[in-house]
């Protein structure tokens, strides 16, 4: 399902995208995604956590 947010923190908000020198297959990342290993926390909680609090280490998840 997808939807129209309002952005979580404000566009003018500093951020730091790394990238590291290891590559990394799209195909074999999704590949050996294990879904029963994954996150259970609902998506939704933690873009209302963003929102309310500010972005922090713990609500950023990437099981991938």
């Amino acid at each position: 399902v997808v939807q129209d947010i309002p952005p979580p923190v404000p566009l003018d908000t500093p951020m730091v995208l790394m990238k590291p020198v290891q590559e990394c297959s799209t195909a074999e990342v999704y590949k050996r995604f294990q879904l029963d290993k994954a996150s259970s926390v609902d998506p939704l909680h933690l873009l209302e956590e963003i929102s309310k609090n500010g972005i922090s280490q713990n609500l950023c998840i990437n099981d991938l």
